[in-house]
């Protein structure tokens, strides 16, 4: 009997395939903008040169990467980021790399999975067919709230 214990173990070596690819992925891209990391911060090494006080990354993704990506960023365990972070479609994350004393930075979250774009738009976010008749009722993740 098949108690489930392979699939388990298959699941694993693969999820953490995808963590080794996204931490490096991640920390290759920042490298590029001088930010190399070390443990759970950043040392601020020397710049590109580019116009403006500063540069800003725009990275469309979707909620697998987007969540495990904030997790590397946040020092957050990627098992537990996947669970604790929801990541609306089109929603908008914001990380600041924060410059410390000593030439580090640490990242820190200013949004996650924020719809701002869409309120100010009168854009409704969907809900899921379960929420449709009278009276709506919640579903998924928001029923834990209303």
């Amino acid at each position: 009997m098949d108690d489930g214990m392979e699939a388990v173990e298959e699941y694993a070596e693969h999820a953490g395939d995808f963590r080794t690819r996204v931490a490096a992925g991640s920390d290759a891209l920042l490298a590029q903008y001088g930010y190399v990391r070390d443990g759970a911060v950043y040392r601020v090494g020397e710049e590109p040169s580019h116009s403006g006080a500063g540069v800003a990354l725009a990275v469309f993704c979707h909620h697998g990467l987007g969540s495990a990506w904030l997790g590397h960023l946040l020092n957050v365990p990627i098992p537990l980021a996947h669970s604790i972070f929801w990541l609306a479609p089109s929603s908008v994350s914001c990380v600041l790399l924060e410059r410390c004393p000593g030439g580090l930075a640490t990242c820190r979250a200013l949004s996650v999975g924020a719809l701002p774009h869409l309120y100010a738009a009168g854009i409704n976010t969907v809900n899921s067919k379960y929420e449709r008749g009278e009276p709506p009722r919640p579903s998924g993740l928001k029923s834990n709230y209303y």
